[in-house]
């Protein structure tokens, strides 16, 4: 996907970009609300886990990510959040997981998440995945208002209360330190 009048240009991940993409993520998820740190091999392994990763570019560099792989790959790596799932997502075999979406900070605002995210889903469903879940910091409120205009709703379990999923990972303090991520879930319309 090309939008011309920006000389912005929606791509898959390709080992040319790895620089950029190291910097991006590492900038994205050091900031509010997320604050985590993760050294450059961290992220090339991130990449290396997902089926499908794409990038947004500007002039050639990259400036934004999204990635995912199918739930049943996710419930292999986090065989916990199977059970936790089971309520607000029935079928696991047409779900897909996906595991990130960020945009450098200088360049948000522009609609770029929209149009990288929505690229994904249309990859996704022409892949024949019909539902999809993230998660995302329970105070990240753009990200979550994009989620809810794409149809994502929060995942509830038959009590209808919201399901969590604990991410404990170092943050720029240089501490270990957990929080709970609301999950999300869509079903194609």
């Amino acid at each position: 996907m090309r939008n011309q009048e920006n000389n912005i240009n929606v791509i898959s991940y390709d080992d040319k970009y790895e620089d950029d993409f190291v910097r991006v993520y590492q900038s994205v998820y050091s900031e509010k609300p997320y604050c985590e740190s993760f050294t450059e091999d961290d992220v090339k392994e991130v990449a290396d886990q997902t089926d499908m990763y794409l990038l947004i570019s500007e002039d050639d560099e990259a400036i934004g990510f999204v990635g995912g792989m199918p739930l049943s790959e996710f419930y292999k790596m986090h065989p916990e959040e199977e059970l936790n799932l089971k309520a607000g997502v029935k079928n696991a075999v047409d779900a897909y997981y996906i595991a990130e979406l960020g945009i450098s900070r200088e360049k948000q605002r522009r609609g770029l998440g929209k149009e990288l995210f929505g690229k994904f889903i249309s990859m996704a469903e022409s892949k024949g995945y019909k539902a999809f879940v993230l998660c995302t910091a329970d105070k990240n409120n753009k990200a979550q208002r994009l989620y809810e205009n794409f149809g994502f709703q929060r995942c509830r379990d038959e009590k209808e209360n919201v399901i969590y999923r604990k991410v404990t990972q170092l943050r720029t303090n240089g501490k270990e330190e957990s929080d709970n991520r609301p999950y999300y879930v869509r079903s194609s319309q």
